[in-house]
């Protein structure tokens, strides 16, 4: 970063209830994005390049958290991006918002429930046409929906179940890179 100036401000409304609030300008060199490669052969054009420009970027972000005692864990947070590039069209794949809230529940130091929601912004992405000739088009917002069990059987030992993308949306986190829909993964954990 040739520049990177934070303001913000942090504090607690009750004993259970804490807020963070941000604002951010950088200013980035050779800031990186990802753009398709076209001279990929592979039909699903899932291959990327990346490109450079100089970036200017500002950042609002807020959050507020909630929590009760060790058992109940609430977090919102919001980040708003604006973007001021020098020499590319758009902030490829770069989107202007995301959302998300984390619930954590922990019942008796044993099981640990975590549900998430998240969402991030419209982004837009370069494209090319058969012709080889360069277009812009946007991958939509996205909401995504993640919850997840474990169960501590001993300090180090512990069994896990996390099934994300419950509403099994269909969505692409980078251009004509889809992401999967429902999906769970089971397992163990030890921790030494």
């Amino acid at each position: 970063n040739k520049l990177n100036i934070t303001f913000g401000f942090r504090g607690n409304i009750s004993s259970k209830i804490a807020f963070n609030a941000k604002l951010n300008y950088s200013n980035i060199g050779d800031q990186y994005f990802y753009v398709n490669d076209t001279s990929s052969i592979t039909p699903l054009q899932n291959k990327f390049d990346v490109v450079y420009d100089d970036m200017k970027r500002m950042r609002i972000l807020a959050e507020m958290s909630y929590k009760t005692g060790e058992h109940l864990f609430v977090t919102l947070k919001a980040n708003y991006f604006q973007y001021d590039l020098d020499k590319q069209a758009q902030p490829w794949h770069l989107p202007q918002y995301t959302v998300s809230l984390n619930t954590r529940y922990i019942i008796q130091k044993k099981i640990v429930l975590d549900a998430n929601v998240f969402a991030i912004g419209d982004r837009p992405v370069r494209e090319f046409d058969v012709s080889g000739n360069e277009y812009q088009k946007t991958l939509q917002s996205v909401i995504d929906l993640n919850i997840g069990v474990e169960y501590h059987l001993s300090k180090v030992f512990s069994a896990f179940a996390y099934f994300n993308n419950l509403s099994s949306v269909k969505y692409q986190k980078w251009n004509n890179y889809p992401t999967q829909r429902f999906n769970f993964m089971l397992g163990l954990a030890y921790s030494f």
